[in-house]
């Protein structure tokens, strides 16, 4: 579940995934819309995710990106 406070509604109920770019170590975590909560609470460890988002911030303390999609 996605905790943090988002002015966008459509993120509220949402849910956060955390993993790798395809193709890389980069670590990212995601915050995805209410509306694909079912597709993302089925989902396997491992499992390929596609989202088109934007780049919130760089977080040095996990040395990971964090990312919306947009």
């Amino acid at each position: 579940r996605t905790y943090s406070y988002i002015p966008d509604d459509r993120f509220r109920q949402g849910r956060t995934v955390t993993g790798k770019l395809a193709g890389s170590d980069c670590e990212v975590i995601v915050q995805l819309v209410e509306t694909r909560n079912d597709e993302l609470d089925a989902l396997e460890p491992g499992a390929l995710v596609q989202a088109n988002c934007k780049l919130l911030k760089w977080n040095a303390i996990y040395d990971r990106l964090e990312m919306r999609e947009s």
